[in-house]
């Protein structure tokens, strides 16, 4: 019983590829945003941008196809009860950042799938189609 490996659909290809990271605004596009939405007042627009890039840093590493692909083998490997492939890059590799979150997130994703999405991910990927 070997490992077996995520293969991505055309479709999903073609989706991964558009993801785009967020391109930061600059100051003067925070100013006027902090201004517009705090009536009128031009302090603390520093808060608003820390809060941008608090929502926006992992874009870097999750708008990748190598994330996403990271992101099902993680998912696979946790449906066949295979032991985590050592991720020596987690903060700087998209692939091991996306494993690392579909490996330990994959309890919550199989409980959300629909019926016919978990039959042909256990037809196509598991090993042992003993999950249910």
């Amino acid at each position: 019983m070997g490992r077996k490996l995520f293969e991505p659909t055309e479709k999903q290809m073609t989706n991964w590829a558009k993801l785009k990271p967020s391109a930061m605004p600059s100051d003067d596009e925070f100013k006027f945003l902090w201004k517009k939405s705090n009536f009128g007042r031009e302090t603390g627009w520093g808060k608003g941008k820390l809060h941008w890039i608090e929502i926006h840093k992992n874009d870097r590493l999750t708008c990748s196809v190598e994330y996403n692909l990271g992101l099902w083998q993680g998912r696979v490997d946790a449906a066949n009860h295979i032991e985590p492939q050592p991720a020596l890059n987690f903060r700087s590799d998209p692939f091991d950042f996306g494993y690392f979150t579909g490996f330990n997130s994959f309890e919550s994703f199989w409980e959300g799938c629909d019926p016919k999405a978990r039959d042909s991910f256990l037809q196509k990927y598991v090993n042992d189609a003993g999950l249910s």
